[in-house]
């Protein structure tokens, strides 16, 4: 091997390491919501960061399911219970939070 060689495989070793690295770690984030029999008049809204992980917490006073637009992700509510659904955010947006049964938008989620 040459001078140059044995001087230059460190360094590129080095910056070719150094761009494996992840420089920000994974956001977690968990967020409570109350499902009641009444609908509310304006769902509320939650700002989470793209790429972060999302625990939804749902406490619920009526049977039935909860949807989170765009992710395709649901859980089923059962009175009197918490349930939770935990997703990854990998979509920019905004998604909307909802049960059929009351008919309703309980959470708008945007992600950025």
């Amino acid at each position: 091997m040459t001078r140059v060689a044995l001087v230059l495989l460190p360094l590129l070793v080095t910056l070719g390491l150094a761009g494996c690295t992840n420089p920000s770690p994974v956001e977690s984030t968990r967020i409570l919501l109350d499902v009641t029999a009444t609908a509310p008049a304006e769902p509320r809204e939650e700002e989470v960061p793209l790429r972060s992980t999302v625990t939804l917490v749902v406490a619920s006073e009526v049977d039935g399911l909860l949807h989170v637009h765009g992710f395709d992700e649901e859980v089923d509510l059962v009175a009197g219970q918490t349930s939770d659904v935990t997703f990854r955010a990998s979509m920019a947006g905004a998604f909307e939070v909802e049960t059929h049964d009351p008919d309703a938008v309980w959470m708008k989620l945007v992600v950025s």
